[in-house]
C-alpha cells in the first residue's frame, strides 16, 4: 500500500492514451482527457452513497461529505480519508487521501458504480488522470 492523494471521476467517454510519465519514482501510463469534460456525475446521489458508506465497518460518513474509514490487513493499519462533491443532485467526483487495502478499494470501487460505471482518477499532486488499474498499481493495490 502507498500512501496517495487522489480524485475520482466518471471517465469521459472521449479519453486517449497519453504517455508514460514519472511520478514520485513511479512510472505510470497517463490518459489524456479534455478537462471540461470531467464534469460527468455519477449515477448515485451523494445521499445515497452516505447510505451505502454507513453499512462499511469502521466507516465514520458526515452530512457535509466528508468521511474518514480505518483498518487493519496483513500488509498494515490503513487509513482513507475523503470528500464527496455533488451537483444537482448526483455525486460530481471523490477526493481521496491515504492508504487503503485492496480488499477494501473494490469495496469503495463498487459503491461508486464500477464496474457498470467506468471510473478515472486524477492524482492529485502530479495532475495526471489514470485508468483504474494503472491507479491500482501506482497505489500498490
Amino acid at each position: 500500500m502507498h500512501a496517495f492523494q487522489a480524485s475520482v471521476y466518471v471517465r469521459p467517454a472521449e479519453c486517449q492514451t497519453g504517455g508514460p510519465v514519472d511520478v514520485e519514482g513511479r512510472e505510470v501510463q497517463t490518459l489524456d482527457v479534455d478537462q471540461h469534460s470531467l464534469g460527468l456525475p455519477f449515477a448515485i446521489s451523494f445521499e445515497e452513497l452516505l447510505d451505502i458508506f454507513e453499512q462499511f465497518p469502521r466507516m465514520f460518513a458526515e452530512p457535509d461529505g466528508s468521511f474518514v474509514w480505518r483498518g487493519e490487513s496483513p500488509a498494515g493499519d490503513w487509513q482513507l480519508d475523503g470528500q464527496l462533491f455533488d451537483r444537482h443532485g448526483r455525486l460530481l467526483y471523490v477526493e481521496l487521501s491515504g492508504t487503503i487495502d485492496r480488499e477494501r478499494f473494490e469495496t469503495l470501487l463498487a459503491a461508486l458504480g464500477w464496474p457498470q460505471t467506468a471510473l478515472v482518477f486524477q492524482l492529485t499532486r502530479a495532475a495526471v488522470l489514470l485508468e483504474v488499474h494503472e491507479f491500482r498499481s501506482y497505489a500498490g493495490l
